[in-house]
């Protein structure tokens, strides 16, 4: 059979994808699923969206912390002749 069976499939998934890609928040409100199987910060029915983006952001892991590269950049600007 070869690849091309599959490569068949993929590529009409992902044609049906294109096709219900403008109706996808008609279709998330028609099934009403729940805010976990959602799993959208700005997408939950509780109408809170600044506080759950928040939340979200306070929840990632280095968040609070210093780039890599920040040294780097008061390195650069300490030792500038302007």
């Amino acid at each position: 059979m070869g690849p091309e069976p599959a490569q068949l499939l993929r590529d009409g998934i992902l044609d049906l994808f294109s096709k219900l890609k403008p109706e996808a928040l008609a279709l998330i409100d028609v099934l009403a699923p729940p805010d976990f199987v959602l799993n959208s910060v700005l997408g939950k029915s509780d109408g809170n969206v600044y506080q759950n983006l928040q939340a979200a952001l306070f929840q990632s892991p280095k968040t609070f912390e210093r780039p890599l590269w920040w040294r780097d950049i008061v390195h650069w600007r300490q030792h500038s002749k302007l």
